[in-house]
């Protein structure tokens, strides 16, 4: 038994409540004016020709027996219209797809296969399964099998019927149906059958049976009468009056109103020809005036009235809950520490406002301060003859101390990344001399992101220019690798196979910052001195040296604020209320660090102290201050228990260090700011999860960030939330709430895949439980690893280009590359070449790679990062020499998607299809398809990535274990293991940029897909289809973190049922297995509007890769791909 079925609809939020899949089948009695589905009228299948996706091969005039000519019109002749008897051998031969049939034949199980797909939406929306068409009681016996089914699955059903078929078709579904949707088209029988075709009575008596058989109360909450308002059509009085007689005489005095759009029209030029059927020609202005005309009408008439906007009320959501038997893992559990702020609502203070105006008011700039200091701290000769790791440390505290210290009007929290306010330091020794090289004197003026900086501090760089040539990074690297060098600046600077991070420095850490406020560096001092007398290795005496020496020097740093803010208090009247709040201040800063912190503001102010000194001792990014609402809630819960803290205080504390981390605004020269665009700081805090003994450890905190996020709407930090099955009910509704109101924040991750990923990097339980995601996506086990998680990124697609003979690759050659090629018979050979090439690809990763680690190793520690990272201390030895309690390496794979795509469109069409050979498609990709159109679209037609098909989803995963296999074999210097990401930042532009056509149709110079996300277009059966194929992958190859980025339209989420949906939508994707998401929600319109006029958006925040920017802040490519994620998903 099947059905004949013109679409499949997933993600169909206005058809019914919850998340749906709707079956359109095909049939249906009505000739309606206006018909919005007319390729369902037919009861066959049928021709659909889209005239746009046309080449004029002629290949379907080749093979139609009647040689019919479709490429000027679909059908347009009446004797082609009476020739063709719809064989579908024109289907077979386009292309292009631009031919079609609609009306297939599925049957009962393959269709429930297919709708069981998301039945994790289902269940968490009260979701479920609806039919239309046509009319789908047409086909009542397969439907009655079917929905037998779905009661057993517990599925909720619901049918869409304008009710002109025979009684019988009801009475054999009618046990098994959950919901009716009953359109009635007008109550005026001639004008019913003017502008339907056929008298209404057969409906209208159906209607009436169907109450009766329901039973009347049972009805009122079964059946939804609606009501298509056609502008001039059915909005006559007359057509009124009599609908309004008969709802009160079935006594059901309730309708919904449907607003007229034109979307049927455009089908219309599509299909072979209607009778009566055709293009009204109905503005949109005119259906509203109809709309409001037709809602007045009914409600003066005493007839209840909703408009079709996929809203359903709680009554509604009820009864689908009900019904669905929700079977939790884990029991959800009330969290009593949320239940005070549940309903809690805050506003941005007086302060805040004006802190926040203050931050957007001052344009990036660049400070010279910490290259001043620097310079002059290593141009004394006496300081170059003490240690190196002594060196570090004297330096970086000569940075901190001699630093401009500046307190700002209002704040609460003090601290300064630089003299600027807002901008980014200079870091000479280690990432900004090519910066130097290239942009010195073009920073201040170039198109994207300009940073400000006085002519005299760009004569004050170049003047430190020569000697930091000889004495940086850049300058003991090239010393090191000889000849090398020109191959590693060459990759560097084309980022074409590669491009490695850790030229700039290891970065990527997550401090011990409960370790700082629990003992203070009074405390860590007194642990590095005994651990001192205890050793007689010279390397570890100067190692523990150096843990004093930053400790010491980050108490005089803040000891300087202590003071300042004493001097400005002393200065103001004894009346003046900034009076007190600067004395409190400076006995904060005079507590904090040194000794343990007592409150929530010496905490936090503590933390921050910290947070601004790690990221000036290294490179300024992926430094993160890490769980903060598991940290601070201590303290917090303390205070407020004594009564010296308020919710209301607390969040106005959270909102100032939330705006002191935006300060932060690195300085990259353009090609960085190509590859890690929008000003990238990835200061992550994460809220939620579980705690080391597994069980939840939200609290009323967690919460309050979470107001943070959606009050402020800044750019740092970089807010996640963890999830697991007992996250509190109320935590999810918060987070989906904020995520509908487009504040994009929080990303995403799921407990339940991250922690076994580290459990299989022998992590132990307790420290995979308390994990972040670090930077943009890494997960690592707080304070606990340096895992350069972000040492570097490899174009996966490169060493297919290698392996298609698209790109030479140099000196080290696969003899008869071209040969062994064109000797592939299956797709498992051409991924067994494709395997040797990343392999060869890694390897010369790797060499630059471990050469630039040893030059971190020998010649520029970080003490003050390793006094905050176990291991170290207790070790006695720095973090760049591999000392912490785990060590590893993050390499990230970019294009990952595009391969796989790539994979299985060469398996289609070229092994099993035999459409062309393989000598075929690399002359096609070396021409960039002129020529070979037809080949291209077979390529895009094939199936890809994003659409819910497990063998795409499964090369997918192959080529991920693959990746990371690879990496897995390689060591580096600090004794750990490779492993593999799956983000992009915004370098998947760039590699697209120089990448030649593609087999997955791309053309040459295309974007590559971002992280692990379908390639812009792709994900063509919406967000759940998306996100099954996400769920789908395994994982456990993305070792060091993915992104997959979900991009939904503002006009489909709103409201209390948009939350619903968007909770179920984060929960099933969870429980199937999903590791990691961060959610756009936006209007699409609006972003076209920010691209052509900027000035206008000044602060529009998006998600990019893993963090969040302003869209202003990124390139043009950047900014398009962003708004193409969601105009073309063909939803």
């Amino acid at each position: 038994m099947s059905f004949l079925v013109s679409n499949i609809q997933r993600f169909s939020i206005h058809d019914g409540p919850g998340i749906r899949t709707t079956i359109f089948l095909k049939g249906c009695g009505l000739r309606c004016l206006w018909c919005q589905n007319p390729e369902s009228i037919r009861s066959k299948p049928e021709l659909l020709f889209d005239q746009k996706k046309c080449l004029g091969c002629r290949k379907c005039i080749e093979k139609c027996p009647f040689n019919i000519d479709n490429t000027k019109g679909f059908l347009s002749s009446k004797e082609a219209f009476e020739k063709c008897n719809d064989c579908f051998e024109c289907v077979k031969a386009c292309p292009t797809n631009a031919l079609t049939q609609i009306g297939d034949r599925i049957t009962i199980d393959d269709l429930m296969a297919q709708v069981s797909r998301d039945r994790h939406y289902y269940k968490h929306s009260g979701g479920g399964i609806t039919f239309s068409g046509g009319e789908p009681l047409l086909q009542s016996k397969p439907l009655k099998a079917f929905l037998e089914l779905c009661q057993m699955e517990n599925i909720h059903t619901l049918i869409e019927t304008a009710g002109y078929v025979n009684w019988k078709n009801f009475e054999q579904v009618l046990p098994f149906v959950d919901r009716w949707y009953y359109d009635l088209k007008t109550g005026n029988t001639k004008l019913h059958q003017k502008i339907v075709g056929v008298d209404p009575e057969l409906i209208w008596d159906n209607a009436s049976k169907l109450i009766n058989a329901i039973g009347l109360e049972e009805a009122k909450r079964k059946i939804n009468f609606r009501m298509p308002v056609v502008p001039g059509i059915n909005d006559t009085m007359e057509s009124l009056e009599g609908l309004k007689h008969l709802l009160l005489k079935l006594k059901i005095p309730k309708l919904t109103l449907l607003p007229y759009h034109n979307f049927g029209e455009i089908k219309l030029q599509k299909i072979k020809p209607l009778p009566k059927i055709k293009q009204l020609g109905i503005e949109n202005e005119k259906s509203n005036l109809a709309l409001s005309k037709v809602e007045k009408f009914f409600k003066n008439n005493g007839i209840a009235i909703s408009i079709e906007q996929g809203l359903f009320n709680d009554q509604t959501k009820n009864e689908t809950q009900t019904k669905i038997k929700v079977e939790n893992r884990i029991k959800k559990i009330k969290n009593k520490s949320l239940i005070k702020h549940k309903h809690h609502d805050y506003t941005l203070s007086t302060r805040i406002e004006k802190l926040k105006r203050d931050y957007f008011s001052l344009k990036p700039g660049i400070c010279t301060e910490r290259s001043d200091n620097l310079y002059r701290y290593y141009k004394n000769e006496e300081n170059l003859k003490k240690p190196i790791i002594i060196q570090r440390a004297e330096s970086i505290i000569s940075i901190l101390t001699n630093s401009t210290t500046k307190i700002y009007d209002d704040e609460l929290l003090v601290g300064s990344w630089n003299s600027k306010r807002v901008g980014g330091s200079i870091y000479p020794e280690i990432s900004h001399i090519v910066a130097l090289l290239n942009e010195l004197f073009k920073f201040d003026s170039r198109k994207i992101n300009p940073l400000r900086i006085t002519k005299k501090e760009k004569y004050k760089l170049l003047k430190q220019l020569p000697f930091w040539m000889k004495n940086s990074f850049i300058s003991n690297f090239i010393k090191r690798s000889g000849t090398h060098t020109v191959s590693t600046l060459i990759d560097a600077l084309k980022v074409e196979r590669f491009f490695i991070n850790e030229l700039g420095g290891i970065g990527h850490y997550c401090p011990d910052n409960k370790k700082l406020i629990t003992l203070g560096t009074t405390g860590i001092k007194r642990q590095a001195s005994k651990l001192q007398k205890k050793t007689d290795d010279l390397n570890r005496k100067n190692f523990y040296d150096s843990i004093i020496t930053v400790c010491d020097g980050l108490e005089k740093w803040a000891g300087n604020y202590s003071k300042l803010a004493k001097d400005l208090a002393n200065k103001l009247d004894d009346n003046n209320p900034r009076k007190k709040e600067l004395f409190k201040i400076s006995n904060i800063c005079d507590r904090v660090p040194k000794y343990p912190a007592r409150t929530f503001h010496e905490a936090l102010q503590s933390i921050l102290f910290i947070q601004i000194a790690f990221n000036m001792e290294s490179l300024d990014n992926g430094i993160s201050p890490g769980r903060l609402d598991q940290i601070l809630y201590p303290y917090y819960k303390s205070d407020i228990q004594k009564g010296i803290l308020t919710r209301e205080q607390a969040f106005e504390l959270l909102c100032s260090f939330s705006i002191k981390l935006s300060e932060l605004v690195p300085v990259m020269d353009t090609n960085t700011g190509d590859i890690h665009g929008g000003h990238l700081a990835g200061q992550v805090v994460c809220i939620g999860g579980v705690d080391p003994e597994g069980n939840d450890s939200t609290n009323e905190l967690s919460m309050i960030f979470l107001d943070v996020m959606n009050k402020l709407r800044i750019r740092q930090p970089n807010w996640w939330a963890r999830i697991h099955p007992n996250s509190p009910e109320e935590f999810l509704k918060k987070i989906s709430t904020n995520l509908i109101d487009e504040v994009h924040s929080p990303a995403l991750v799921n407990d339940e895949k991250a922690i076994p990923i580290l459990l299989n990097k022998n992590v132990t339980l307790r420290d995979a439980r308390n994990y972040i995601p670090l930077g943009c996506v890494e997960l690592i086990p707080s304070h606990q690893v340096v895992g350069s998680t972000d040492a570097g990124m490899i174009n996966l697609v490169y060493p297919l280009e290698l392996t298609l003979g698209l790109k030479k690759r140099g000196k080290r050659k696969i003899k008869n590359k071209k040969k062994q090629l064109y000797n592939c018979k299956s797709i498992d050979d051409l991924v067994e070449l494709y395997a040797i090439q990343l392999d060869k690809l890694i390897d010369d990763f790797m060499i630059d790679l471990t050469l630039i680690e040893r030059v971190h190793s020998e010649l520029f520690p970080t003490p003050l990062i390793s006094t905050f990272l176990e291991g170290c201390i207790e070790s006695g030895i720095d973090v760049t020499q591999g000392s912490t309690k785990y060590v590893w390496s993050g390499v990230q794979g970019i294009g990952a998607p595009d391969v796989a795509d790539s994979l299985i469109a060469i398996d289609q069409v070229i092994f099993k299809e035999k459409y062309c050979d393989l000598k075929t498609l690399r002359r096609a990709l070396k021409r960039n398809f002129v020529g070979y159109e037809c080949l291209r679209n077979k390529l895009l037609n094939a199936p890809k990535y994003g659409n819910d098909i497990p063998v795409v989803d499964n090369m997918l995963s192959r080529i991920m274990k693959l990746y990371n296999d690879l990496l897995n074999r390689r060591i580096n210097t600090r004794n750990g293991k490779l492993c593999a990401g799956f983000y992009s930042t915004t370098i998947h532009t760039v590699f697209g940029t120089n990448s030649h056509a593609l087999p997955n149709g791309s053309l040459k110079g295309t974007t590559l897909s971002n992280g692990l996300s379908p390639a812009v277009g792709n994900d063509r059966l919406g967000p759940t289809a998306a996100l099954n194929s996400a769920s789908n992958l395994d994982v456990n190859s993305a070792e060091n973190g993915l992104t997959f980025n979900l991009t939904l339209n503002s006009n489909v989420l709103y409201g209390e049922q948009g939350v619903n949906n968007m909770q179920s939508l984060i929960q099933g994707y969870f429980e199937n297995g999903g590791l990691q998401t961060q959610i756009n929600v936006f209007d699409v319109k609006q972003l076209e509007d920010a691209y052509e006029n900027p000035e206008k958006y000044p602060h529009l925040l998006v998600r990019v890769s893993g963090y969040t920017a302003y869209f202003n802040d990124l390139t043009p490519k950047m900014k398009r791909e962003i708004i193409d994620r969601e105009r073309k998903r063909k939803l």
